[in-house]
């Protein structure tokens, strides 16, 4: 409780005892500001920043180069077989056709018979070609040793394969038996089958393409003169940029909302309140002259306001890439990370103080109250209220 000795003209002297506001108030103020905060950095954002940043930096240039490298980069491992479009899907997908091109790759394992056994996928069977593997480390790098040397070593978890001559492997017929179900549509998989298609495609086969992706990346691989490292390396820049712009448009955005929300708005308003402060009747005041915070402690709380609610930044470029496309942008991830320290430091802080007060009251010396309290000031200064 503060207390404020007002000294009458009698010489009498009034002691008024100040409430702060709750724990619970106080807490639902900050999420009051962040929402407001959040709301007009998704709109500068999207409205102005991005595409600002995107005429500035020339982007309708930059994302031609990445479209026509991107297809330049599936096309030369689909030229050279080591890569397979799964049907009725973009030739750019290619997580779809990596999936396709490893059922492929169990079915030549799987089957004798080189015709599909399922008509939606002509691809599958016992098809040279759809043994990538040995296609690109022995036909295109003739590398034997290498491929059967990481044939033996992912291999060797499960044992699913043997070996059934000097340089070929076959399934086991127990395993080839349960992965024939996999892909025969007029059979039904065990639950047995399942695992042991899964670890084919995780154990193995992944294993398996990684060490002959790195291979690429160190050696290059060429189709009708196109590079593949040369149009993979474009598009890594394109990536980098991409990330960046998004990045830095969202820091901005937030930047100049926050100054919008803590600064501006606080200092042209007659008792220096945020919108959230002015919904809620709330007043923050000096806790030494019990005065409403003068306009250069304005700029104090709005450091707070910047700090405890910079994480949002995080989430601010969902309007133009997924979840996880996120998390491989290290500077919001890392201001997000500080930023949300900050923040449970500030609501601990706030939890353990008797007077409600968070790392910003205690370092501005102000303290939050409803209007109330602050007419029980004006009123024993002799103020008509």
């Amino acid at each position: 409780m503060y207390s404020d000795e007002i000294i009458k003209e009698e010489e009498e002297v009034e002691e008024i005892n100040i409430v702060p506001i709750s724990k619970w108030k106080r807490i639902l103020l900050y999420f009051a500001d962040l929402m407001i905060n959040s709301m007009l950095t998704f709109l500068l954002y999207n409205l102005a920043i991005v595409p600002l940043g995107k005429v500035m930096t020339k982007y309708n240039e930059k994302d031609e180069q990445y479209s026509i490298n991107s297809t330049i980069v599936v096309e030369v491992l689909y030229g050279n077989e080591v890569l397979f479009q799964k049907p009725e899907t973009s030739e750019l997908d290619y997580q779809a056709a990596l999936e396709y091109t490893c059922d492929c790759y169990l079915t030549y394992y799987a089957f004798d018979d080189v015709e599909s056994i399922d008509a939606n996928y002509p691809d599958f069977g016992h098809k040279e070609k759809n043994n990538v593997l040995y296609t690109y480390f022995v036909g295109i790098r003739n590398d034997k040793t290498s491929y059967l040397s990481f044939f033996e070593k992912y291999n060797a978890k499960n044992g699913y394969f043997v070996k059934s001559n000097e340089d070929t492997y076959e399934l086991k017929a127990e395993i080839k038996e349960q992965v024939q179900a996999i892909f025969d549509p007029r059979d039904e998989a065990s639950k047995d089958g399942k695992e042991i298609y899964e670890n084919l495609k995780n154990n193995f086969f992944s294993k398996m393409y990684g060490e002959m992706m790195k291979d690429i990346e160190t050696n290059d691989l060429l189709f009708e003169g196109k590079s593949y490292n040369e149009a993979k390396g474009i598009v890594d820049q394109i990536d980098i940029y991409h990330g960046n712009l998004l990045s830095i448009s969202a820091i901005i955005s937030y930047l100049l909302s926050s100054v919008i929300v803590f600064i501006i708005f606080p200092i042209f308003n007659k008792h220096h309140r945020t919108v959230a402060m002015l919904l809620m009747r709330v007043e923050r005041i000096n806790v030494d002259r019990l005065y409403i915070v003068q306009k250069k402690e304005v700029i104090f709380n709005a450091i707070y306001g910047f700090a405890s609610g910079m994480y949002i930044t995080f989430f601010v470029p969902l309007s133009y890439v997924t979840i996880n496309y996120l998390f491989s942008m290290p500077t919001l991830l890392v201001v997000a990370v500080a930023s949300i320290a900050f923040a449970l430091a500030s609501f601990i802080t706030l939890l353990v103080n008797n007077y409600n007060r968070s790392i910003s009251d205690l370092f501005t010396n102000s303290v939050l109250i409803d209007n109330a309290e602050l007419d029980k000031i004006y009123k024993a200064r002799g103020y008509v209220i």
